[in-house]
């Protein structure tokens, strides 16, 4: 018997994962947030990264970001206790910092809603992490758009 690996729970929109410039960081004091940002698959979650969903834009390109990281301290844990208007900020080294505020938050996403992993038109930060160990519980999600 062959085992294969288990379908991704939102598939990406467009090609592959790219990559993302080292040292970009997503920070909020107001969370506690403070994590490098790396390229993401889609289904793999690192420890102590945030990671961009595949297929979507870097930060500051003018169209919508996804970063995912894993919900526990020290990564998107706070995320449960975020809210409208809190800040968070996306640091590049040798360019200016990026700010954004939460505009909208949901405690309770449902996975099999893509309407934040589609292009967007204009800079948009969306950060995801989950609320338990299975795949089709609801998702945290903040949305944040330029300050």
């Amino acid at each position: 018997m062959v085992a294969t690996a288990p379908s991704p729970i939102i598939t990406p929109l467009l090609p592959t994962p790219g990559t993302v410039p080292a040292g970009y960081r997503v920070k909020s004091t107001d969370l506690g947030i403070d994590l490098p940002i790396v390229a993401g698959d889609g289904w793999t979650v690192p420890y102590y990264k945030a990671a961009v969903y595949p297929g979507m834009k870097m930060p500051g390109t003018g169209d919508r970001t996804m970063l995912y990281a894993h919900a526990q301290a020290g990564m998107f844990g706070p995320l449960s206790h975020a809210a409208t208007g809190q800040h968070i900020d996306i640091t590049r080294p040798g360019q200016p910092t990026l700010h954004y505020v939460i505009t909208r938050y949901f405690p309770k996403w449902s996975p099999a809603d893509l309407t934040y992993t589609k292009p967007l038109g204009h800079d948009e930060l969306v950060l995801l992490t989950c609320t338990s160990y299975q795949a089709n519980d609801p998702r945290i999600l903040a949305v944040a758009e330029p300050a």
